[in-house]
């Protein structure tokens, strides 16, 4: 039994670490983001294509099932692929630290929702406003707006999180940090594997859509994304948990149980229908918001009430 505990710290504590920082190095992440870019690129010149194919060639009936006879459709796919790059920095962000990693969950949901502005452009018969592109111009409208507040949203939250308070360095903190950048790869592992699943689940439907001749115009977001951030909850709840071992000051366990509900939003915010779940966002990255700069301030009052016993 002592020699499988001192096994399992000597995987969290060391060997995990050392792996992640031998391959996750800033080189490393600028050439996952050149790849990214790239492969946006070409995704985004294959859907022109297929989609030029689909509307001129009456052959490719299979192409006019799958992709919607519309150019704009195109620019939803490369944005899927800087999604899906988001989400790789989200999961080697975790040793920073918590608020960082909030914070990107916080810009991943604000991008999705202007993702959503592409894929509603997708429906429009043309680019008039009628009665029959109503709906969908209202659509566009309150996902753009909604995407926009969000991105204020993050600034706000980025800009109250660089007055908190610095954690001092230590023998715990570095544990900490090494268990963080542990469980950042086993995430990682398993980003890999629900990706996978997902883009299979998405072809074996899109399969059978196709051999009883229907149309599929599902996106692969919904399942990939719903998942990931379900993992995020417990994710959070590991860290606040583990946070405890380090601390036992009120303010960050209030601060990151706050944060786990702040997650739990933003994953039904992905499953609910408009506009309830633009309302939960939007409550999501508010509940950050204000948890931060109380914790800011708590802090701050703490500090001076330090000082002045001190001086007394």
């Amino acid at each position: 039994m002592c020699y499988n505990i001192v096994m399992f710290k000597h995987l969290f504590f060391h060997k995990l670490p050392r792996i992640f920082d031998k391959n996750i190095t800033p080189e490393a992440q600028k050439n996952a983001q050149r790849w990214a870019i790239k492969i946006a690129l070409v995704s985004f010149i294959i859907h022109l294509i297929l989609v030029f194919i689909g509307v001129h060639f009456e052959s490719a009936e299979t192409i006019r099932h799958l992709i919607p006879p519309n150019y704009l459709s195109a620019i939803y796919t490369p944005f899927s692929i800087i999604l899906i790059y988001e989400i790789f920095e989200l999961v080697i962000i975790i040793p920073k630290s918590l608020t960082s990693f909030i914070a990107k969950q916080y810009e991943i949901i604000s991008l999705i929702f202007i993702r959503e502005v592409f894929k509603d452009m997708s429906k429009l018969h043309d680019l008039t406003i009628n009665q029959e592109n109503l709906e969908v111009f209202h659509n566009i409208l309150y996902d753009l707006l909604t995407g926009i507040v969000l991105f204020l949203f993050v600034v706000i939250f980025s800009h109250i999180n660089h007055y908190r308070h610095r954690i001092v360095s230590n023998i715990e903190v570095i544990n900490f940090i090494n268990v963080k950048k542990s469980l950042s790869l086993i995430l990682g592992v398993g980003l890999i594997f629900l990706a996978l699943y997902s883009f299979y689940d998405w072809a074996y439907s899109g399969y059978q859509a196709l051999s009883h001749d229907q149309d599929y115009y599902h996106p692969i977001k919904l399942v990939f994304y719903k998942d990931f951030f379900t993992f995020m909850v417990f994710v959070d709840v590991f860290l606040m948990i583990l946070s405890l071992i380090y601390t036992r000051s009120y303010d960050i366990i209030f601060r990151n149980a706050a944060f786990g509900v702040s997650t739990v939003l933003i994953r039904l915010s992905l499953t609910s229908p408009r506009p309830l779940n633009q309302w939960i966002a939007l409550s999501a990255l508010g509940v950050g918001i204000f948890t931060v700069a109380i914790f800011v301030y708590y802090n701050r009052i703490i500090t001076r009430e330090e000082k002045i016993e001190k001086n007394l």
